[in-house]
This record gives C-alpha cells, structure tokens and sequence, in this order.
C-alpha cells in the first residue's frame, strides 16, 4: 500500500473503532496519513512497561497480553482484541507505558503516531476522551 491506498486504508480503521468513531472526518484522516500495519508473531512484544510512548495501536487481528511488573513477579492485566486500542495516552502525553503488550499469536495492529499536540487531530482526540470519561490503556 502507497500514498493515499495506504491513507485510505487506515482511515477505515480508525472509524471502526469507538475511540474514534466522534472525531471529524479531517482530524481522522490526518492521523490515518501516518499509520502504519505492524505484524507480530506469538510472544512479540508490541510495547514495553516504562519505555516511552510515541503510538496508539488499534488491534486488527490477533489479540495482545497486557502485563505489568508486579513485587512477586508479573501481573496479567487482560487482553486487548480485535477492534480494541491501547496506548491512546500516547498521542497526548509524554508518559512511560504504564504495562507491556506482548502478542498472545499472530497479531496485526494499526500503529498511528502522535501528530503533534497542536494538530487539530490531537486537538479532536483530547474533546473525545475528556468526553467518554473511559479506561485509557498503556
């Protein structure tokens, strides 16, 4: 996929999901110009607890482990799967990842990085999550 194929594609992505499904249509395409489909194998890991956050991921297929260190070793937090987010606080923030993603099998996700804090699209995104009051994830 190249140039607007590749912009379409994402943009359709992202209006399937409900994180998304309020944002105007200019502020969707303008962080669809900048994802990109990252595929994992059983065991890889997407992002890691601590490390700084540059993306938000929209699961597509496959499903990711959600884990966080813990005093007696690692804490399972949940799963996040087909058409779920994590990683939303990304495009707002400077924050380190608050847990690590791994792929629980083969897992497609839709990587969209942070357009910039005064980007009408980080703009639109910041209304709707002040809005939906909802569970952000690492």
């Amino acid at each position: 996929m190249a140039g607007d194929t590749t912009t379409s594609w994402a943009l359709r992505r992202l209006k399937g999901t409900w994180l998304f499904s309020d944002l105007p249509e200019a502020a969707l395409a303008q962080l669809a110009t900048g994802a990109r489909e990252v595929t994992l194998e059983e065991g890889q890991v997407l992002l890691r607890e601590g490390e700084p956050g540059d993306a938000l991921y929209v699961v597509l297929e496959g499903a990711l482990g959600l884990t966080r260190a813990a005093p007696n070793g690692t804490a399972l937090l949940g799963e996040v799967r087909r058409g779920e987010h994590l990683g939303e606080l990304a495009l707002l923030e400077d924050s380190p990842r608050a847990a690590t993603a791994t792929a629980l099998g083969p897992t497609r996700a839709l990587r969209v990085t942070r357009a910039g804090r005064d980007s009408s699209a980080a703009k639109a995104f910041s209304a709707v999550r002040r809005s939906s009051n909802g569970a952000s994830t690492p």
